[in-house]
């Protein structure tokens, strides 16, 4: 990361990058950000020419896209990798179109490789983020959890003001929650300057019924506004204090964000509202679990567990909606085993597990879901093994690496995918150690090892791997004790 004098010297408060494809959307982009007045009162935060006194700009610096700023040269690839070591932030358009584009897997990597990863920024056009995001954004490895932040611009998103005004904050380095209300407060009186200087009572009647419909598309606005501003507390802002080790914050987010639906029935909010509450519920969940507080825990997946089964009944066939509800499961099952109670264990993850393998039968080519059953079937697996029923424990875990294994085939430089059956091989193993079937442990160890094995040729310094190798070590030995303790 370069330090903080090359930060104020760059020229262009961000590099777009997008497929050819994407231009009509990135030249509006750029537009937009470029004539983007900051509210004067953020303006005291927002980092300036850098002079004492002087009040900091009001409009973001320029931003540079190729198809503007490289007309005035020859060496293009020159020209790109100047802007880029001149830019605060990298925005990546993203859609199927850029997700198969060699250059803008080029252009995040020479970004990276000058600034690192905390300011590239993600902008969702269309697909999804498995199909819309270049793997260069994903990093070298390919891992889900590496995946960036987007701003959702999809026509069907209903976030698109709230993301062009995430984009602004990043890039002005102000507050989202600031900018919103600034930005809301500014709209209102430009409303209102409209009207300020009509005098004659009958126009002055036709302004109050016109300012009447405007305070009530104002309103609307502003729960879209709110909306998604709780949208973006319980996914990215939670995701951002994870990343930098806030936990502490996370207790005063969920207040915040719970406030929003504070006073309203949750039988009677709109299915979208309702979606949020659930997710917002099950976030405290995992925090509260986390702390230790496991009754807490169960209140909130409880009531996150309602919302997503009246979710459900709306729509039963629905994918979004019975993953949701499935999450709700495996957490009240989850629950209930670490509080001792077996049966509601087993009941929760067999519900879990129900809704798993509806998702795989009805797009069986789903890797997520086909991981989502992988991991059903290694709960009920677990349950299975700690009550000393092998048998059953090892056909829950057979069932659990064929799709794993499948999943990984599909993903071969994705480390986690190798490392799940890496660790299923190690449950298949226990199994069959318990069940006396110490040839079979033994086959189902070195598979194990020989994958931990080729994962840390890549990542030699990684730890964890390290530490698996050696239970992994372990296990062996006790395999051949537990043999050697039959054969007398």
């Amino acid at each position: 990361m370069a330090d903080g004098s090359q930060h104020q010297a760059r020229r262009f408060s961000a590099f777009i990058s997008y497929n050819s494809a994407d231009a009509p959307f990135a030249r509006r982009l750029h537009k937009r950000l470029e004539t983007y007045r900051l509210p004067r009162r953020l303006r005291s935060v927002h980092p300036g020419s850098g002079h004492p006194g002087d009040e900091a700009p009001d409009r973001l610096k320029p931003v540079f896209r190729d198809a503007d700023e490289m007309t005035a040269t020859y060496d293009l690839s020159t020209a790109v990798r100047e802007a880029l070591a001149q830019s605060d932030y990298l925005i990546v358009v993203c859609s199927p179109n850029s997700a198969k584009s060699q250059w803008v897997a080029r252009e995040i990597e020479y970004f990276r490789a000058l600034h690192g990863d905390t300011h590239i920024l993600a902008v969702l056009i269309a697909g999804t983020p498995q199909t819309a995001f270049p793997p260069a954004l994903l990093g070298a490895a390919g891992h889900a959890e590496l995946e960036p932040l987007a701003a959702d611009f999809r026509k069907d998103s209903g976030y698109r003001r709230l993301a062009m005004l995430k984009l602004v904050a990043e890039l002005a380095g102000v507050g989202l929650d600031q900018l919103v209300q600034r930005d809301a407060q500014r709209h209102m009186r430009r409303v209102v300057a409209t009207v300020s200087g009509v005098a004659t009572v009958l126009v002055v009647v036709a302004v109050l019924g016109m300012l009447a419909w405007n305070a009530r598309a104002e309103a609307g606005r502003q729960r879209q506004q709110a909306s998604g501003l709780v949208e973006y507390m319980i996914t990215d802002m939670r995701k951002d204090l994870k990343r930098v080790g806030r936990l502490d914050q996370l207790a005063a987010l969920n207040q915040r964000a719970l406030s929003y639906f504070k006073g309203q029935d949750p039988s009677r909010l709109p299915e979208k509202l309702l979606r949020q509450r659930a997710k917002l519920l099950q976030a405290m969940g995992e925090d509260a679990e986390q702390r230790g507080n496991l009754n807490e825990a169960r209140a909130q997946f409880s009531e996150a567990h309602r919302n997503t089964a009246a979710l459900l009944a709306v729509e039963p066939d629905d994918p979004d909606r019975i993953f949701a509800h499935a999450q709700s499961e495996y957490w009240i099952g989850f629950i209930a085993w670490r509080l001792g109670d077996s049966v509601a264990a087993r009941r929760g993850f067999q519900a879990y597990a129900t809704l798993a393998r509806r998702l795989v039968a009805m797009n069986p080519v789903n890797d997520d879901w086909r991981m989502e059953r992988a991991y059903a079937e290694g709960n009920l697996g677990m349950l299975d093994l700690r009550a000393g029923q092998a048998t059953d424990a090892q056909r829950h875990y057979a069932l659990s690496l064929q799709d794993k294994l499948a999943v990984a085939q599909h993903r071969p430089g994705d480390r986690s995918s190798q490392r799940a059956v890496a660790e299923t091989y190690a449950w298949v193993a226990d199994t069959q150690r318990l069940k006396g079937d110490y040839a079979g442990a033994v086959l189902s160890r070195q598979s194990q090892g020989a994958i931990l094995s080729r994962i840390l040729a890549g990542t030699p310094e990684d730890f964890e791997i390290r530490s698996d190798l050696v239970n992994n070590k372990l296990a062996l030995a006790r395999i051949e004790a537990d043999r050697g303790k039959s054969r007398l």
